[in-house]
């Protein structure tokens, strides 16, 4: 592994973007910087007696994280001469970060292969600031939530509050003070604002362009839905 030490930094100081959000990057250019010691690719089978076993010798299996993550290239069709790679991005979460920005790229790299165009790591979801744990049994069923705030509620608070660069947080109370004030209270106060008789005499409201929703997967449900409005806001 530490061959590749080299190797390894240029490839994340190739492009801006190569791994996002940019804490995640620098986090992999410290812990390369700070030196990589080189790993061994197999394991007793006795620890791992579930593993692949070393082609040669039936004392040892696979490390684990080298078998795994081969997975990416045989789906892809290797070892065919067609098949495609690299990867335009992985996504992964912050918990497996070196397997992918370090350990994987090597990997690559020793067989003559490209690794990822970029990597997309994303943070993890916590409730009421606590990791999610079958133990503790705190973990959220998104369909009594969505009985609960609506489908497009929760849509919303997870879009607004799941950023890749932090942990999202779920909890309850947040979760309704955000659905009222940015939802009922903002939007809401601003449409019936913009679509009250006082400021609005004669109804009129701007057209859509029909064509430019049935271009769209699924437009024309949309556009069902959009005639249905009226009536269910009046209901």
């Amino acid at each position: 592994l530490s061959h590749f030490q080299k190797d390894l930094l240029h490839w994340l100081q190739s492009s801006e973007g190569v791994v996002k959000p940019a804490k995640f990057k620098n986090l992999l250019v410290h812990w390369i910087s700070a030196g990589l010691q080189d790993l061994s690719v197999s394991r007793e089978s006795t620890r791992v007696h579930w593993g692949i076993r070393v082609p040669g010798d039936s004392s040892q299996t696979i490390y684990v994280w080298l078998d795994a993550l081969v997975n990416y290239l045989t789906v892809s069709g290797y070892p065919d001469k067609n098949f495609t790679w690299p990867p335009d991005c992985h996504v992964i979460g912050k918990d497996i970060l070196k397997f992918h920005g370090i350990y994987w790229p090597a990997f690559l790299m020793a067989a003559g292969l490209e690794p990822p165009r970029s990597i997309l790591c994303h943070s993890h979801w916590t409730v009421n600031d606590e990791k999610m744990s079958k133990s503790k049994g705190n973990i959220v069923c998104p369909y009594k939530k969505v009985d609960k705030y609506t489908a497009d509620g929760i849509r919303y608070f997870l879009l607004k509050e799941g950023v890749p660069h932090s942990d999202g947080n779920f909890n309850n109370t947040k979760v309704q003070h955000l659905l009222n004030a940015e939802l009922a209270d903002t939007l809401g106060n601003l449409l019936s604002r913009c679509t009250a008789p006082l400021v609005n005499k004669h109804q009129i409201f701007p057209s859509y362009d029909q064509e430019s929703f049935e271009s769209f997967t699924d437009g024309q449900e949309v556009l069902n839905r959009l005639h249905d409005l009226a009536d269910k806001v009046k209901d």
